[in-house]
């Protein structure tokens, strides 16, 4: 996934920033089977009025645009409400979680076993036949 994590009034701390990196983890973490391209997030980490934090949070999924911002008085508060807030309106947008190549492998997995035998049957069959015409039966 791409990030971009930045601030429109704060100085961004080394700190700040691994701290949105391993909070949006999570979201990776259950988009893990849609490729990096398909996916990016953007981070704005500010500073609201009452000593309070603004965190919004931009994830585009395959094409789609997914927002959410959350106000909190602590930083880390607000990240992970913003990213809870994300992670529903992906499991109500019913985002396929799972890629074309994991359905694949999981057939491979399930079926590939009984086709690889089938195979190598009609392999011995077909090595019988020959065997029984070669020696003129």
């Amino acid at each position: 996934m791409h990030y971009q994590i930045t601030s429109d009034n704060i100085e961004m701390s080394p700190s700040m920033e691994a701290l949105a990196k391993d909070k949006i983890q999570v979201l990776d973490n259950k988009l893990k089977l849609i490729p990096h391209e398909e996916k990016s997030v953007r981070v704005v980490l500010n500073k609201a009025p009452d000593d309070q934090f603004e965190v919004k949070i931009r994830i585009a999924v395959r094409g789609k645009e997914y927002f959410a911002e959350d106000i909190d008085f602590k930083l880390e508060t607000a990240l992970i409400d913003a990213i809870q807030i994300l992670a529903r309106k992906l499991k109500k947008d019913k985002i396929d979680f799972i890629s074309a190549d994991w359905k694949e492998a999981r057939d491979v997995k399930r079926y590939g076993a009984e086709r690889e035998i089938k195979a190598e049957l009609e392999e011995e069959e077909d090595e019988i036949v020959e065997d029984d015409v070669d020696s003129g039966d």
